[in-house]
């Protein structure tokens, strides 16, 4: 049973409006309550992060993750949800672990739907 850790940011990313904000707590209850009902239950871990911008700046952010255990076959639609919060919280992208591998999710526009 794959271990599926979500890095749930608090700051907006890189090309959000000025005036954007992030509920961050809000945004993890919501994605608790996703990964709930798909997986059966989620934990949450406060932590703390940093990445570089364009520039080279350190940027650094109260994050926290999330992980869940789920079946192989979840593996797309965590990708979705993924997808989504990328979307949601005007991010580059959503640190997606899977069983210790990590992968950086993006919002994938087709048309006029995200993914």
């Amino acid at each position: 049973m794959p271990k599926f850790s979500i890095t749930v940011p608090s700051r907006p990313g890189t090309n959000a409006p000025a005036d954007f904000r992030i509920d961050h707590d809000q945004a993890v209850l919501d994605l608790m309550y996703t990964l709930s009902g798909l997986c059966g239950g989620a934990t949450a871990i406060p932590a703390f992060g940093a990445w570089k911008d364009a520039n080279g700046k350190l940027v650094t952010e109260n994050v926290t993750i999330v992980y869940t255990f789920g079946e192989e076959k979840t593996t797309s639609q965590i990708r979705g949800i993924c997808a989504h919060l990328c979307d949601e919280l005007k991010q580059d992208c959503i640190l997606l672990e899977v069983d210790g591998k990590h992968e950086f999710v993006e919002v994938v526009v087709v048309g006029a739907t995200v993914f």
